[in-house]
């Protein structure tokens, strides 16, 4: 099975784990998030970020970064550019 973001470094885990037990490992956790995010999706529209999976969360906020990150690249001012991104992102 394939893991994206995962990689074994100096083989810390066995192909073995990795391959055969790791999902088993991890299986409660992903029912968990799913169950949690149909019943918000269920309950709420939108669903609230908190009950999101872990995925999903990420997938929502990524066009909010890569705004942020173009319009970091685009300015030019250095005093601007070293303020906190948090205040910039509601301005992109």
């Amino acid at each position: 099975m394939s893991w994206a973001g995962i990689s074994n470094e100096n083989e810390f885990y066995s192909e073995h784990y990795l391959s055969e037990v790791f999902h088993g490992d991890i299986k409660a956790f992903i029912e968990r998030w799913n169950a949690a995010e149909q019943a918000a999706r269920e309950a709420h529209d939108p669903v609230p970020d908190d009950r999101l999976a872990p995925w999903n969360r990420l997938g929502r906020i990524a066009h909010e970064y890569l705004r942020a990150q173009s319009a970091l690249e685009r300015d030019r001012d250095p005093e601007r550019r070293v303020q906190p991104s948090v205040s910039r992102c509601a301005n992109c």
